[in-house]
């Protein structure tokens, strides 16, 4: 069975992706994923607006993730109160008959891409479970996330 890991390392620029740099993820890069240094960002360059792109493959004006922040109905709302429009990679795997899972760090991700669609999900409901480690910006700390993966998933 082929699986497919995406992984996301937001706010690291694609010019430190190097053997020298980041040996691992260069190997990944080059073995499986898309060629180091031909990754594009859309605008605004904002965490949820480029999520969003990688779960439906459409532009922020088409999925409606405009910004982390944005006004709906005239109050500023968070974009994980409001989610991508359309289908996702998820939809795209339910409807091809094909499993899916998420995990991440940052619990607002489950919303904003509707990853909640996924067949399984950490955290649920993008809810950090009580007792959980937090890093100081109140996400869940990476020793948490990476043994929440599903069985089978290699870690790295």
């Amino acid at each position: 069975m082929t699986r497919v890991a995406f992984i996301v390392l937001d706010g690291m620029p694609s010019r430190h992706v190097t053997p020298e740099v980041a040996p691992c993820l260069w190997a990944l890069a080059a073995e499986a994923g898309r060629p180091p240094g031909e990754a594009t960002g859309v605008m605004p360059a904002a965490t949820y607006p480029n999520h969003v792109t990688f779960v439906t493959g459409r532009r922020p004006e088409d999925h409606g993730v405009l910004a982390n922040w944005f006004f709906v109905d005239g109050k500023p709302t968070p974009a994980e109160a409001v989610g991508p429009s359309g289908p996702t990679l998820f939809d795209a795997c339910r409807d091809a008959r094909r499993s899916s899972a998420f995990v991440a760090g940052d619990q607002h991700l489950v919303k904003v891409m509707a990853a909640d669609r996924a067949d399984e999900h950490w955290p649920a409901d993008g809810e950090v479970p009580e007792g959980c480690e937090r890093d100081a910006k109140g996400y869940v700390a990476d020793a948490e996330v990476a043994p929440r993966t599903p069985p089978g998933t290699t870690r790295w």
